[in-house]
């Protein structure tokens, strides 16, 4: 088995909680998806910076590229990515 790991890293300079609600549900939406082990998705993590206020950490660990290029291209994600890029300095 060949792991994946993406590192995904959100600054976001204004509406902090507009980011959390959807960093919340894209965690949600990607953690229902683990349950099923054929998704592929092994780790799906995003937490506070410790000493940046408004940086968001994402750790992913997929079991490949097929596996990650899967989720990524979800309509979940996909919506999740594009609202958060519409969020000023986001």
């Amino acid at each position: 088995m060949i792991s994946r790991l993406a590192n995904l890293q959100l600054t976001a300079a204004e509406d902090m909680l507009n980011i959390l609600s959807l960093c919340v549900q894209v965690v949600t939406f990607s953690k229902e998806k683990m349950k099923n082990s054929k998704s592929g998705i092994l780790a799906f993590e995003c937490s506070l910076d410790n000493y940046e206020p408004n940086v968001l950490h994402f750790w992913e660990r997929y079991d490949g590229n097929r596996s990650m290029g899967l989720h990524n291209t979800t309509d979940e994600y996909s919506k999740f990515m594009r609202l958060v890029r519409k969020v000023p300095n986001a």
